[in-house]
């Protein structure tokens, strides 16, 4: 730090290079010998520092420190700094989308362990637990709220009865009275952050307001899908509208808010090894199985399909998948064969039945 003219307090912290500092902004890691400046939001290695501390490009850097430590192996051995790997980039990308205290949480464990995943999972927790509360509280005050008799009486009509949509379900009934309520009680950038509002600072579910609530193993919500039911009871987007019948949250930024999750995924906790469980694809699908007294997950779509290291529980399962009787339901097939990479069984619905709730609504579900 002395040859860089910096001086470092007993916590760490020296002032910006930047700019001049009031108060020292930056904080030195020792143990992964990285830097960020939190008035700047910048950050990175001790040869980063140099560049910053120096004013000269990365490949100047390495060469001055080179000559300083008067060894060729080090810049051999740092040539790698010239071309970031893309996990690094990706890592960039991600940093630029958290808070100050994220990004402080973030140096702080890849300080003391130098795992960028570690640090980057660290963060992600963080905004899962703040986005749980925020959900948590939507779920509840939905509640409150009430259903539209015209949307329930749509699901009744699609085979659900009144225990499962009230246990399983939510209506944004009253759209400015639950906008205003979670504005109330959460600070407008924590809702932005939790993905319930657009850009403008707008409630998402404007159109989108039966709210299918997703649950983590332990049960808590930490993720919602809306699906299209307009003011005047339509249940599908106009032909040719970009909006489509489903909507989930925005994305944050951090992978945290994605449809590429199982829905009752809690289910799974109980189930012992080798039980029979239902894969639909489709939540209202899985309600259906479940309120038959079946155990049963749903893919939220094909192009949703959780990655294998998130299937991994269904392994150990006596697997059925229903898909959907299109060409959509047979790209799900082969992607979910790829992903599972174990035997399961395929249940195929009859010929003009397009999926498991038409099935319900017409007979009882029959293997084969």
């Amino acid at each position: 730090m002395g040859v860089l003219g910096i001086a470092l307090l007993r916590n760490g912290m020296c002032r910006s290079a930047t700019h001049k500092d009031e108060t020292p902004s930056v904080k030195i890691y020792d143990a992964t010998n990285s830097w960020y400046d939190y008035s700047t939001s910048q950050g990175g290695d001790v040869i980063d520092m140099w560049c910053v501390w120096r004013g000269v490009e990365k490949r100047v850097a390495i060469e001055e420190m080179g000559r300083l430590v008067g060894n060729e192996e080090f810049k051999m051995k740092n040539e790698k700094w010239e071309r970031k790997p893309e996990r690094e980039e990706v890592a960039e990308n991600v940093i630029v989308c958290m808070t100050e205290g994220e990004k402080e949480r973030y140096y702080e464990v890849l300080g003391m362990s130098g795992n960028e995943e570690a640090a980057l999972a660290g963060v992600r927790l963080k905004r899962m637990v703040e986005n749980g509360e925020v959900i948590g509280e939507f779920v509840r005050y939905c509640r409150v709220c009430g259903w539209e008799k015209g949307a329930r009486r749509y699901l009744l009509s699609r085979g659900l009865d009144d225990a499962t949509i009230d246990e399983r379900m939510v209506m944004v009934s009253d759209y400015w009275r639950i906008d205003g309520h979670m504005k109330k009680v959460f600070a407008t950038e924590t809702l932005k952050r939790a993905g319930l509002l657009s850009v403008k600072g707008y409630l998402i579910f404007g159109a989108h307001r039966i709210i299918i609530p997703y649950g983590n193993y332990q049960g808590e919500w930490v993720y919602l899908r809306g699906r299209y039911y307009n003011r005047d009871g339509r249940t599908a987007p106009d032909e040719g509208n970009a909006v489509g019948k489903f909507l989930g949250l925005k994305d944050d930024g951090l992978g945290v808010n994605t449809a590429r999750r199982l829905y009752n995924v809690q289910v799974l906790l109980r189930m012992v090894d080798g039980a029979r469980l239902y894969v639909t694809e489709g939540e209202m699908d899985a309600m259906m199985m479940i309120q038959s007294g079946r155990d049963a997950v749903a893919v939220p779509g094909v192009g949703n399909l959780p990655s294998a290291n998130k299937l991994q529980r269904l392994r150990r399962m006596d697997v059925r998948l229903i898909p959907d009787n299109d060409t959509a339901g047979e790209r799900l097939v082969e992607a979910f064969r790829e992903r599972l990479g174990v035997r399961f069984t395929v249940l195929r619905l009859p010929e003009g039945v397009k999926d498991v709730s038409e099935w319900f609504l017409k007979s009882e579900l029959i293997e084969g």
